[in-house]
C-alpha cells in the first residue's frame, strides 16, 4: 500500500520529504495487522523474548528456535506477498510504481555495509518500541497509535527493515525495473 500511495501521486519537487512522509504514514498498517492478529514479526521478536530470557522466564534455546521459525515464516510470507499479490497481479508493473520500486532498490543496494547495519539498528529499535508500547495498551485504538508513530518514523527516516527488504528485493527480482 505504501508503494501504491507514495509513487502514485504527484509530489511537488520543492517538498522532497512529503513523499517519504506519506510512504511512512501508510506503512504501519502491516505491523498493526501483525500485532492485532496475534502473529509475529522477526524484528519485533528481537527484544521481548530476550528480556524474558535475561529474567530467566524463558530459555535461550526457545528464543533461538522462535527466531528461526519466525524468520523463515516472515521470509516465506514476504516471498508470497511479493510474487503472488504484487507481481502476478501486476500492481507495480507500470510506471510510476515500477520506477519507484527501482529507485527503492538502487537506494538500498547502494548503502555501505556500515550504513545499512546502523539503519537496521535504528529501525529495529523503533519496531521493538512500537511492539512494546502496543503490548502495554489495553485496547485496539491504543495499540494502533502505539505502533503508528515509531513505524512511521523509521520509514520516513529511511531506516532498513529486514522483512520489508525481503519483500522489496523479491519484488525487484520479478519486475522489469528501469
Amino acid at each position: 500500500m505504501a508503494v501504491t500511495v507514495a509513487a502514485g501521486a504527484p509530489w511537488p519537487a520543492e517538498i522532497p520529504g512529503l513523499q517519504k512522509l506519506i510512504f511512512g504514514s501508510v506503512f504501519p498498517v502491516g505491523l498493526i495487522l501483525v500485532v492485532i492478529a496475534g502473529s509475529e514479526l522477526f524484528t519485533g521478536n528481537c527484544m521481548i523474548p530476550v528480556i524474558s530470557c535475561l529474567n530467566r522466564k524463558a530459555k535461550w534455546s526457545g528464543l533461538f528456535r522462535n527466531w528461526v521459525i519466525v524468520y523463515i515464516g516472515n521470509f516465506i510470507g514476504a516471498l508470497f506477498v511479493a510474487y503472488f499479490l504484487a507481481h502476478l497481479t501486476g500492481l507495480f508493473a507500470k510506471d510510476p510504481w515500477n520506477a519507484y520500486i527501482g529507485t527503492i532498490g538502487v537506494a538500498k543496494t547502494s548503502l555501505s555495509w556500515g550504513a545499512a547495519f546502523w539503519r537496521a539498528v535504528g529501525c529495529n529499535w523503533l519496531v521493538c518500541l512500537a511492539v512494546w508500547m502496543a503490548l502495554s495498551s489495553e485496547d485496539i485504538a491504543g495499540k494502533i497509535l502505539a505502533i503508528w508513530f515509531p513505524i512511521m518514523a523509521f520509514v520516513a527516516l529511511g531506516f532498513e527493515h529486514s522483512v520489508a527488504n525481503m519483500f522489496s528485493f523479491r519484488l525487484l527480482s520479478s519486475l522489469q525495473v528501469k
